[in-house]
């Protein structure tokens, strides 16, 4: 037998006989289509559509399977209520009827059939409005289940029930009062447009920033009330009698799903954030509770912040045994074995191969009387902008020194981050400061380089603001841990030092006081999106108010509305946050394209102020060259980077007494004090420094040096 086929005197007919029915092909050669038939078959048509809603208002019976067709009067047809559209209807009033069918239906949703909408349509002489206004009294009195004497659909129609109906055709024991009558009959009346715009309306009042003003111009409008659609009159007048009258509407009633029917009597309504008391709220949450400061680390690079705050926590019991082990094993194989508690806050491989510091750690730990919220910022000149979005959440700071011969006077002279740092966060408004003199055990613990160190350093940090009583002088060693958490157990130390630790130092910081009372302000420093739950996440500080689950935030300057579906504290969930907490906010119903880092999260009925222009008074560093108009400045403002341009000199000040020296002047040379104003690229949410001071300060440098810091004044 061949193994190959015969092509030769193959018949091809009879080899591929249906081959063209099965592939290419969807219908039948002999089938043609025309444009009457593809409207009549692809075109949906609503008369053709089945409604249960025909089914269950009708006291039509089913046709057991098995029956025949001619023993039902219904057999035979699609609905037993006869065809949708009236046959004489010409083509206009055709499409007239559908559009209204379709408005209606938009409202009334599945709940009434189409063949009452169409009957109230047709009744009412095309007018959507009257005929919803007929559909809605009609269905409140003709309810299904709503007692033997209910109305019939068509008698609901033809005229508007009385409030003798209404009366009577619900369930009760007792007769209606005069005022469940008068109610009743004041829902279901007709309702004239001239009485919907004769309405006087409230005087409202919007309040931006901190600050109330009469809303009189487009720009204070809240973008979603400017943004929400007009409903008819007549919905608006049902509505508000149905809110009047302490009922619901049973149509809204019946589109709810069945877990929020059931938690409607038991959940209690939050409280709107514009009328709640913040302040009682915190003061029950948080009473007795620990006190919280956000405390960050700052100092030159190589100082050994990172060390010396892994080996405090390390001795604290905030890190297991198990991940110290790893930490050592890898740090040992990179050569790196000192670098081990560093490893504790520095988590990203960039970080530990480099051994620097580069983006703000948190961290949470505990003291007797505080909870610390650890903010470790890298010491890199490069990386100064990450540095003063840790310092701008901070309420108390830590210096670290190296105490090692010729590493503090790197630090310390012109150059240096350990003068630029001290400036930086005096200028953002820090006022407690401590000094941990790190590496002593390099120096014998000598009590000479400790008291030299105290002496240069404590000089320059009172010329810049710090008061000698602010100040706290603490020798350590990082590496080793002295006097981190227990007293020196060093004899070279023990000779001349008896004070506190670095954790009593810690300790012993006053916690500020929070502005709980004041409007929410959130200034975001992280946008992300989230593993866990579906929206866009935010992570900042709350630096007034309080915010909780549901509550509607406006997202600044874009003017978004959003709702907080999700808040978490340490990646804990919570209900509520207040003000000094650093959360995680997962927001909903926002664009996610248009958020950056440096908007903020606002009361909408107390917004934050934007603008492109500001007015600040501005002392200068020392500088090579003056400022003049128009100089290019990057103004940092909180976690905010925007470059902008000083386009003003208005006058120049004496530093010390604030009296005007000259007035507009050609340019400010360096270590002066001058009123300027600044121009934004954008707008940008900002705050006099009178009503928020942590929203009222502002950084000004030029490539890669601090320039000036200033004070919001005014804005323009």
């Amino acid at each position: 037998m061949s193994r190959h086929r015969n092509v030769r005197g193959m018949n091809y007919d009879d080899e591929y006989d249906g081959y063209y029915d099965v592939y290419g092909h969807s219908v039948d050669d002999e089938y043609t289509m025309s444009p009457s038939s593809v409207e009549r078959e692809f075109t949906f048509d609503r008369s053709r559509q089945h409604n249960m809603d025909a089914f269950l208002l009708h006291d039509t019976t089913i046709a057991e399977e098995g029956e025949e067709s001619a023993g039902h009067p219904a057999a035979g047809r699609q609905d037993s209520t006869g065809p949708l559209i009236p046959e004489q209807l010409g083509d206009e009033q055709r499409a007239r009827l559908l559009s209204c069918l379709d408005a209606v239906r938009d409202v009334v949703g599945e709940t009434v059939s189409d063949h009452t909408i169409v009957r109230a349509v047709l009744q009412h002489d095309y007018s959507c409005a009257r005929a919803l206004d007929a559909i809605l009294a009609g269905a409140v009195a003709g309810m299904p289940g709503s007692g033997s004497s209910r109305l019939s659909r068509r008698d609901s129609l033809e005229s508007p029930p009385t409030a003798r109906a209404v009366a009577e055709a619900r369930p009760s024991c007792t007769e209606p009062s005069p005022d469940t009558a008068a109610t009743a009959s004041a829902m279901f009346r007709p309702v004239k447009a001239a009485e919907v715009n004769c309405r006087p309306a409230p005087a409202a009042r919007v309040i931006i920033g901190f600050q109330e003003q009469p809303a009189g111009s487009e720009k204070e409008t809240p973008p979603a009330a400017a943004s929400a659609p007009a409903l008819p009159a007549e919905v608006r007048e049902l509505r508000g009698a149905a809110s009047r009258s302490g009922s619901s509407s049973p149509l809204s009633s019946r589109r709810q799903s069945p877990a929020q029917s059931a938690g409607a009597d038991t959940a209690s309504p939050r409280t709107p954030a514009s009328t709640r008391d913040a302040q009682a709220e915190y003061d029950k949450e948080r009473a007795g509770g620990k006190q919280l400061i956000n405390m960050v680390v700052i100092g030159h690079v190589d100082a050994g912040k990172s060390t010396l705050m892994g080996h405090l926590l390390c001795q604290l019991g905030c890190v297991n045994k198990k991940a110290m082990h790893k930490y050592e094993t890898e740090s040992k194989k990179m050569g790196k074995q000192s670098f081990k508690f560093a490893w504790v806050l520095d988590e990203t491989g960039e970080e530990r191969a480099r051994g620097i510091t580069m983006d703000v750690a948190h961290f949470k730990f505990e003291t007797p009387q505080k909870t610390v919220t650890l903010l470790d910022a890298p010491g890199h000149k490069d990386f100064i902008p990450n540095m003063i979005t840790g310092a701008a959440a901070a309420d108390v700071a830590v210096l670290v020194v190296n105490a090692t011969n010729g590493e503090f006077e790197t630090g310390f002279e012109s150059g240096g981050q350990t003068r630029e740092h001290a400036i930086l966060v005096r200028s953002l408004g820090v006022s407690q400061l401590a000094i941990a003199v790190n590496k002593l055990d390099t120096v014998d613990w000598s009590q000479a380089r400790f008291d030299d160190i105290r002496t240069r350093l404590g000089a320059f940090l009172r010329s810049v603001g710090f008061r000698e009583s602010e100040l706290r002088y603490v020798p350590c060693s990082g590496l080793t841990g002295e006097n981190l958490t227990q007293p020196a157990q060093e004899p070279q130390l023990q000779a001349w030092y008896s004070g506190p630790t670095l954790l009593q130092v810690i300790d012993g910081f006053p916690a500020p006081k929070r502005a709980v009372s004041m409007p929410l302000r959130l200034f975001v420093s992280d946008v992300f999106k989230g593993q866990q739950q579906s929206g866009l996440s935010m992570a900042g500080r709350i630096d007034s108010g309080m915010m909780q689950l549901g509550d509607r935030v406006l997202v600044m300057p874009h003017g978004d509305t959003a709702t907080v579906k999700g808040l978490a504290i340490d990646e804990m969930p919570v209900q509520s946050a207040f003000a000094g907490d650093h959360v995680t906010v997962t927001l909903s119903s926002v664009d996610a394209q248009s958020q950056t880092v440096g908007v903020v999260l606002c009361d909408p009925a107390r917004p934050v102020r934007v603008a492109t222009s500001v007015q600040a008074r501005i002392v200068i560093f020392s500088i090579d060259l003056p400022i003049t108009k128009g100089y290019q400045v990057v103004v940092h403002y909180q976690s905010l980077s925007e470059p902008a341009t000083v386009s003003r000199l208005l006058c120049q000040l004496h530093r010390s007494s604030g009296e005007v020296l000259k007035r507009r002047p050609r340019c400010l040379p360096g270590n002066t004090s001058a009123d300027v104003v600044i121009t934004f690229q954008r707008p940008v949410c900002v705050e006099l420094y009178k009503d928020f001071r942590e929203y009222g300060r502002l950084m000004l440098r030029v490539a890669g040096h601090t320039v000036a810091a200033g004070l919001v004044t005014e804005v323009k």
